[in-house]
């Protein structure tokens, strides 16, 4: 009997280790992520800021940043719901469950700073940074007194300023929707979902 158990959670058990897979891979692409954005970040800036000239430049900050913005929380998104799959149908077929991941989600805290707090960060790393650019970008978008400049040069100018304003806005979006996220569940969820495990 016990034997037959046993071989009933070995393909629960091979798919927690692939998922588990995955998570690190999905972790690892958010640091490189994170990485890319300061590298693209501080050398945009370095070259910008080099000269009046080119702080048009730093507009590229502003999309690149969505850009990365949003793969950040593609993975943040889905090690969620790979997490979530992992404590709601694979633990209960496994005898004694699996822990971890339901151990992670009571106990949220990371180095003693709420998780809602702790995903703050990445507003300064990734809006907080395309504000910056747009702000040191703005007089080379919306001064008129550049006599070699031409009209349409400086509209082009503004139009990409007003695109790189909209996409940080959809940065704070995203990672205002991913921090909410982040907020311990509902007790009765996870209430529920020991009986469940102290069912099975």
């Amino acid at each position: 009997m016990s034997t037959s158990r046993d071989d009933d959670a070995q393909g629960p058990l091979a798919e927690f280790a692939a998922l588990r897979q995955e998570i690190i891979q999905r972790q690892a692409t958010q640091h490189n992520v994170l990485a890319l954005q300061l590298t693209i970040s501080g050398a945009v800036f370095s070259f910008g800021l080099t000269g009046t000239s080119r702080r048009g430049f730093l507009l590229i900050v502003p999309v690149s940043t969505y850009m990365l913005c949003s793969r950040f929380v593609e993975d943040h998104v889905g090690i969620g719901q790979l997490g979530r799959y992992i404590r709601e149908h694979l633990s209960p077929r496994i005898p004694g469950g699996l822990g971890w991941e339901s151990w992670v989600i009571q106990n949220p805290a990371r180095f003693g700073i709420p998780g809602l707090l702790w995903i703050y960060a990445y507003f300064v790393t990734y809006p907080g940074v395309a504000l910056l650019a747009l702000g040191a970008a703005a007089p080379a978008a919306f001064t008129t007194d550049h006599g070699h400049r031409s009209l349409g040069v400086t509209f082009g100018l503004v139009v990409v300023w007003l695109l790189g304003l909209t996409v940080t806005a959809l940065c704070c979006l995203l990672l205002w929707r991913t921090a909410k996220s982040t907020q311990a569940p509902d007790p009765t969820h996870r209430n529920r979902a020991a009986s469940r495990w102290t069912d099975a």
